[in-house]
């Protein structure tokens, strides 16, 4: 199961990375500024956190993947709520090593007396793939993103060479 949120998590990523492309990409055809765009891009895949990376000359500190997630939320509702931020957050919660991510998962308590059920309880596996099932949509908007920005090229195209 944790594999399975691990790579749910990490779909949430690659969709908010593309989905910001594509704005980034409708913005820049708006303006016809290719620097807009060529920022974008450097904001979003060049980018690093580490200060290995990050402290180079020429360098761009990459956001924090929670802020684009939120970017990704209010570029398809008009608005952050919150929704997908949570769902991305509980994800992570299992892939860390703490409660959820070790033992939580795998195990339901009786708080009243020092003991442990192990196994995968039904109500745990439904809470978890409610959330998996969220971040399989990311593959559908992954999808719309990138036909979005292959039919903005052309036009792209025509004010950047």
């Amino acid at each position: 199961m944790l594999a399975t949120i691990t790579m749910a998590r990490s779909l949430f990523e690659t969709a908010a990375v593309i989905r910001l492309m594509r704005d980034a990409c409708k913005e820049a055809v708006k303006t016809k500024s290719v620097e807009n765009m060529d920022k974008k891009v450097m904001e979003l895949l060049f980018s690093a956190r580490h200060k290995f990376f990050a402290e180079r000359e020429g360098a761009h500190r990459a956001e924090g993947i929670g802020k684009m997630i939120d970017q990704m939320e209010s570029s398809l509702y008009g608005e952050t709520k919150g929704k997908l931020r949570d769902s991305y957050g509980f994800l992570s919660e299992a892939v860390h090593p703490n409660f959820l991510g070790t033992i939580g998962l795998y195990t339901d308590h009786d708080y009243d007396v020092p003991h442990i059920h192990y196994g995968i309880t039904k109500e745990k596996r439904e809470m978890v793939f409610s959330q998996v099932h969220l971040a399989l949509g990311m593959i559908w908007l992954a999808e719309l993103s990138i036909a979005d920005i292959e039919s903005l090229m052309p036009e792209f195209l025509e004010f950047a060479t």
